[in-house]
């Protein structure tokens, strides 16, 4: 898994979030909420994983996060 966020070129060593919300390809607003942020999860950036790290540390719920990105259940409990 490490290998492949290296091959994503952003820049990232690792599964870890910036403390910037630009640099996950998000803007301010789109982490304060929500809904937000799971609309910018329905969009596939090479941001995404690190948006999604960003919702499952928020607490997200894994089927809303399912029904946003269409990542199987299982694989978005293994990685909660």
């Amino acid at each position: 898994m490490a290998k492949g966020f290296q091959g994503l070129e952003v820049g990232r060593h690792g599964w870890v979030t910036s403390e910037r919300p630009e640099d996950d390809g998000l803007q301010e607003e789109e982490v304060e909420g929500m809904q937000p942020l799971l609309a910018a999860l329905r969009r596939p950036t090479p941001h995404r994983p690190f948006q999604l790290k960003r919702a499952l540390e928020a607490a997200i719920a894994v089927e809303e996060i399912f029904d946003a990105t269409m990542i199987d259940p299982w694989f978005l409990d293994q990685l909660e």
